[in-house]
């Protein structure tokens, strides 16, 4: 700027300077300036000349200078003033950029002028419920207007019925009404017509599909763990908790506690541990080489991350190599958040640790399996009169056989207990082993405990036995039958033994049984259980370094691999008071020794009705098919299960300031805490961990959590929320348009119970909700983006809900909630160049009716985003994303008119349009319907009959190309009698999947 310019500027401000001082707002007219011309100098990380401009006791203060940058009261005494009016290049403020503008000069001269009074930051002041305008019912509508009219604006005539029915249901449920809801809704004259759409739609299942798919966002939920390798991961089981959650309106302060830290809950559900994959979401690297602190450090760091925009809504990584410049947030407060994550069990590398299964069965059909195995067990354990006598005869024949008098090597010992630390069921059976059955965790130890022996200890030995109640009719737990010990302990009362060597009969390769022993928790045994011909009994010895007369023997089995759900089904132990008893050696027969035992025990005779049973050709028809129906549950419930990685709080770990951000460079130690700065502590903590975080970010003194959430919210419906920098509500954010509203949203929020549900409805039956969208050029020019509310949202469709629509309109949507992500078409080529090291080496195209699922449900691969997706401006999912970008290019364009999916969702819906009965005018408006939930426009209707009558004439004089364009369309072509109709209602049917109204929300 040359001197004549700053003289223009200082004789404009000394002119302003002698009119009288106006009314200031710090945070609304001075904050602005200083946090945008001052405070990189002069601000909470750098304080040039030694003083801070955003703090009032050190802006009031003699600087190092011998000046005063603020003399209050006194504005032409007032260094700040100097600074910023002076025509020295040298010494104007600031001294890069523009210099400050004549009104900027004045709104400072009249704040020093009347006080200098500093202002918390407006989204850190505690909120309050401010009392609302007069001059409309609705409380929303009473703000907007209000206003509406000191800014000379008028607000829009409600929306007609049809834009109002496609608009709730698209913010409901991401679908479109189906043709006889829209036509039901908009001949409904009665007054509450309005407000039972909205209930109806809230109680729809798929209200969860489309608001889960705004949290996914946010969680940065996708289907593969990032880095270069980008390889796989299951957490789709997460998500379909969230579809659960929003569905069942959990209050989303509980919905955020159970995320943050569910598995720290008091007796945590399963639901409650599922919950935490929120914070599993973070990337994981999987390649080799990487360092394992390295990636850990980063992991929680996201979290730290996340957690602030999530719901704070702060830009909290600012903080985390120096001091934040903007923010007064100090870095040591930076890693006191950090502290919260630091004592987490799962790793940087290797995404397998830590993670809970959940069934997904039908609950019905779940019942109606167990019933019958039920059913047929009791039938087994109940045996008539008949069954008796002719055990009977069997028993006083076999009792007369007289026992060997050779003592076995090994004996069977029947434990006092066995307990699975994981939680699942272990069940004696007849022959004294256990089968394991129920809950399937991926870590788990088996505890053994016998007593009352009545022999030295030497040697022990484990048998895995078959089962038909295991998958694959194996040995392990794991769906292809395998298992891996990684270690067994032996305890002779209490004390551990020494084993000095293992032995047995069968190892997979690279699983050797020395594994078992070896003290390392990520090698261990396993035996193939996966290939048909090793589906048999396996065995393994462990001997002691010495034999021990023990009244108490616990055995210790850990299944803790990185392979989860890998523990043994079914097992049995011997023991032998020989430490050189050979492998195969015979053991006690439990029907020998039930048969010689006088007097026999209930349990003997037990097993020896269990034996008979088997050999008794009439219940042998019942055992098997009890033997059927058990192995035909087992496989359901296998089938109908995953996993999903969780958070779990394992040894307190020291946290560190890191230098620079370098967790290299340990600092100072620092504990659990929070920032000063929004005004809400937590030192009454006894124990600072996550939970107590998640309850400081739900408490409702917290000022910023509810202006977060309901401005997400508004945004979702809107387009742009009241706060337009939804991801900032920081000082470099902007300021909201509508401050009492928003303030009054959120102490709503709060006393409602954070009920989201409850909110949509609330903010849905608002007259500014059911504005009309439409507006002039110069309504347009005078607010383009809507800021003030004076017109109804208008905005493209998400990525997924574009697909949606067209999936709808076609008829060919799968409408199927949760489940694995689906592999709809793409390109062949967009993997050809990826590092692939493991998992999927190709896009393995989904067929049937996974390939007309919704586009939330599309496999999400970080480092190549399905086109489409990308195409519309969807995220990679690597980072916490609040607001999505919304563009317009003509790959956009051109991905809705000529990908292979849309082509075959022209295909479906010509379809749809050629078989619906009526004239070709009726044929039309079905097709509008369902692309724009309404009728077409008198032009519209004449534009697509002659297309319509054109595309005929093209395709019935050259029936190959009609063909050809009938094959592009369905991936099994139909038979039609007049293929040049079919192919020219495709044309018509891709014209109005790409209408503009078909795209929009509005």
């Amino acid at each position: 700027m040359g001197k004549y310019m700053l003289k223009k500027l200082f004789l404009s401000a000394v002119l302003l300077g002698g009119q009288q001082a106006h009314a200031v707002e710090f945070n609304r007219d001075i904050r602005p300036i200083i946090f945008g011309k001052c405070v990189e100098c002069h601000g909470p990380a750098t304080r040039k000349g030694d003083f801070r401009i955003d703090e009032r006791v050190s802006a009031t203060a003699s600087a190092a200078s011998g000046a005063t940058p603020i003399v209050v009261g006194k504005p032409d005494q007032s260094e700040l003033l100097t600074r910023v009016t002076t025509l020295d290049l040298d010494e104007r403020m600031p001294p890069k950029g523009e210099a400050l503008t004549p009104a900027q000069i004045q709104s400072l001269r009249d704040w020093i002028a009347g006080g200098a009074e500093y202002q918390k930051h407006w989204a850190d002041i505690p909120v309050t419920r401010p009392e609302p305008p007069e001059g409309s019912d609705h409380v929303i509508d009473s703000f907007v207007r209000a206003k509406l009219k000191e800014r000379g604006m008028s607000p829009r005539a409600r929306a007609d019925r049809y834009t109002l029915a496609r608009r709730i249901a698209l913010d409901l449920t991401g679908l479109q009404p189906s043709v006889d809801a829209l036509k039901a809704f908009v001949n409904d004259d009665s007054p509450s017509a309005i407000e039972q759409y909205i209930d109806r739609l809230l109680a729809s299942p798929h209200y969860g599909e489309k608001w889960a798919r705004w949290w996914l966002d946010l969680a940065r939920y996708a289907d593969t763990n990032g880095y270069e390798s980008d390889e796989p991961r299951t957490m789709w089981g997460w998500r379909d908790w969230v579809i659960r959650a929003f569905n069942d309106n959990i209050p989303f302060d509980q919905f955020t506690r159970m995320q943050m830290a569910g598995d720290l809950f008091v007796n945590p559900s399963l639901d409650d541990q599922v919950a935490t994959g929120f914070h599993r979401n973070s990337l994981i690297n999987t390649e080799g080489g990487s360092k394992e602190d390295e990636f850990k450090d980063a992991a929680i760091k996201d979290r730290v991350h996340t957690t602030f925009t999530v719901w704070m809504a702060s830009t909290m990584e600012c903080a985390q190599c120096h001091t934040h410049k903007y923010d007064p947030i100090e870095q040591k407060e930076y890693f006191q958040l950090y502290a919260f994550f630091n004592n987490t069990t799962d790793r940087g590398t290797g995404g397998e640790s830590d993670q809970v299964e959940i069934s997904l069965q039908d609950r019905e059909e779940l019942r109606r399996r167990e019933a019958e195995v039920t059913r047929l067990k009791n039938q087994l354990n109940t045996p008539d009169d008949a069954f008796n006598a002719r055990f009977e005869t069997w028993l006083a024949e076999k009792s007369k056989v007289k026992p060997s008098s050779d003592k076995p090597i090994w004996s069977v010992i029947d434990p006092k207990s066995v307990v699975s630390e994981g939680g699942a069921t272990l069940t004696r059976q007849p022959d004294i082993s256990y089968l394991a059955s129920g809950a399937n965790p991926a870590k788990d130890v088996y505890e053994v405990h016998l007593s009352g022996l009545s022999q030295p200890v030497a040697a022990i030995r484990l048998e895995a036995l078959t089962d038909p109640g295991l998958p694959n009719q194996s040995l392990g737990r794991f769906s292809n039958g395998n298992f891996v010990m990684t270690d067994i302990e032996i305890l002779v009362d209490g004390e551990e033994q020494r084993i000095i060597n293992a032995e047995a009969d069968y190892a997979q390769g690279g699983y050797p049984i020395a594994h078992a022993i070896d003290q390392d928790s990520m090698s261990g045994w396993a035996v193939d259980g996966n290939l048909p011909d090793k589906r048999v009994p396996r065995t393994a010895v462990f001997r002691l370094a010495s034999a021990s007369t023990a009244s108490e023997l616990t055995l210790r089995l850990h299944f803790g691999s990185r392979f989860g759900q890998h523990a043994i089904g079914r097992f049995r132990v011997s023991v032998s008071d020989r430490a050189s008893a050979p492998l195969k050696a015979g053991v006690v027969d439990p029907i020998e020794d039930a048969l010689s035992a006088s007097p026999r025990t209930a349990a003997q005779t037990d097993i020896l009705r269990g034996h008979f049973r088997r050999m008794d050709p009439p219940s042998k028809v019942a055992i098997d098919a009890y033997e059927k129906a058990l192995a035909s549950l087992t496989k359901y419930k296998s089938a109908k299960k995953t996993t999903v990685m969780v958070m779990k709080e394992g040894k307190p770990r020291p946290a560190h300031v890191q230098e620079r951000g370098d967790f290299l460079h340990p600092g100072e130690e620092v504990r659990p805490g929070v920032p000063d700065c929004f005004g809400l502590d937590i030192a009454d903590a006894e124990k600072p961990d996550r939970l107590v975080l998640a309850d400081w970010l739900v408490n409702p003194k917290n000022p910023r959590t509810a202006r977060v959430t309901v401005n997400r919210l508004w945004d979702e419906l809107f387009g742009r929320g009241l706060v337009a920098t939804s991801e900032d509500f920081g000082v470099q954010g902007e300021l909201p348009s509508h401050p009492a509203l928003l303030d009054w949203l959120a102490a709503e929020f709060v006393s409602s119970g954070w009920d989201i549900k409850r909110f949509l409805k609330m903010v849905m039956l608002s007259k500014t909700y059911q504005q009309d969208a439409r507006s002039t050029e110069s309504e347009r020019e005078a607010d383009y983006y809507n800021e003030w509310l004076a017109r109804g949202p208008r905005f493209r469709a998400s990525a997924e809900m574009v697909r949606d629509i067209a999936l709808q309109a076609s008829g060919l949507l799968t409408p199927a909630i949760g489940g694995p992500s689906v592999f709809p078409p793409q390109p062949a080529s967009i993997w050809e160049n990826l590092f692939i090291e493991g998992g999927l080496k190709k896009w393995p195209e989904s067929m049937g009716a996974d390939r007309y699922r919704r586009g939330m449900y599309t496999y999400i691969k970080r480092t190549a985003l399905h086109p489409m997706l990308r195409n519309f401006d969807a995220p990679s999912r690597s980072v916490c994303t609040v607001r999505r970008k919304r563009s317009n290019t003509p790959l956009a364009a051109l991905n809705t008119l000529n990908d292979p999916a849309f082509v075959e969702f022209s295909g479906g819906l010509a379809q749809v349009l050629a078989r619906h009965e009526g004239s070709v005018v009726d044929k039309i408006t079905e097709g509008f319907l369902r692309c724009a939930s309404r009728p077409p426009r008198g032009e519209e209707l004449r534009a697509v009959q002659a297309l319509l009558v054109d595309e005929y004439k093209k395709y019935h004089e050259d029936e190959e190309l009609a063909r050809a364009l009938i094959h592009a369309a369905f991936v099994k072509p139909p038979t039609v009698d007049d293929p040049a109709d079919l192919a020219a209602w495709i044309v018509v049917a891709n014209i109005l999947l790409n209408m503009d109204a078909t795209l929009s929300k509005g």
